[in-house]
């Protein structure tokens, strides 16, 4: 059961946020809804240099927040929330979004592989009904192919950011992001990440998951990065694959 499962394990859910004012309210009153069910759970906000009141509304609430004195991207502010949880000995590590797209009410079906020990690595899938445009759909499938061949294994969401990982998992990012310099582009730092966990022969598992559909545009696939991608995304995973063995 997982309400055994967290008596005896200790996790961090972290929210990295950067201008999230309007969405982080709604956010926080469903992840700290999960304590009821999880009560050896932590809550952390990333706050990654925000100009509006993110970081204010999340202490209004009681959460713990760790502020950046500037904007450091996605990856930084993740890798501040692994910081925490290694220096706090936390087990495992839940990172949903601020924006509302990761809905925390499904952590569930994330947290389930983790505590049974089946997996190092759970990834929260986007089910097929999710709304997107046509491109994103295209650009995911891609995405999946690329991934899997390097993985050597189907990895369906690659881009997936909603994510569960046990302590081992937690340490081998920061090691990446700080030691092997890696995961420092947010435009493929998911992908990146899996093919650099893959090396390391680390257990990945998937669950579908329901995710909402926020009007906002994915990072991979607007304006000129639409035609960088590609690029970026084939130099990151060539130099992760050569420098895994190392990494």
């Amino acid at each position: 059961m997982i309400r055994g499962g967290c008596v005896v394990s200790k996790g961090l859910f972290i929210i990295p946020a950067y201008n999230e004012e309007k969405h982080i309210d709604s956010v926080l009153d469903d992840a700290l809804s999960l304590r009821e069910s999880y009560p050896r759970w932590d809550l952390l906000v990333v706050d990654d240099g925000s100009i509006d009141s993110t970081a204010k509304i999340a202490r209004a609430k009681g959460v713990n927040v760790i502020e950046h004195k500037e904007n450091g991207g996605e990856e930084a502010a993740i890798q501040t929330g692994f910081d925490y949880a290694i220096k706090h000995d936390y087990d495992f590590v839940v990172k949903f979004d601020g924006d509302g797209q990761h809905n925390p009410l499904e952590v569930a079906r994330i947290l389930n592989p983790l505590l049974r020990n089946e997996a190092d690595v759970v990834i929260g899938s986007r089910v097929s009904s999710y709304p997107e445009p046509l491109l994103f759909k295209i650009g995911r499938t891609f995405c999946s192919v690329f991934v899997s061949f390097f993985a050597r294994r189907l990895v369906a969401d690659p881009t997936s950011g909603f994510k569960g990982r046990n302590r081992a998992a937690i340490k081998h990012s920061r090691m990446f992001y700080s030691v092997a310099n890696r995961l420092h582009n947010d435009m493929v730092n998911d992908i990146e990440e899996l093919i650099l966990y893959s090396m390391k022969k680390m257990r990945i598992k998937e669950v579908p998951v329901n995710m909402n559909g926020n009007g906002g545009v994915s990072k991979c696939y607007f304006s000129i990065r639409l035609f960088k991608f590609p690029i970026v995304l084939f130099s990151t995973v060539f130099r992760a694959f050569l420098a895994g063995d190392r990494a």
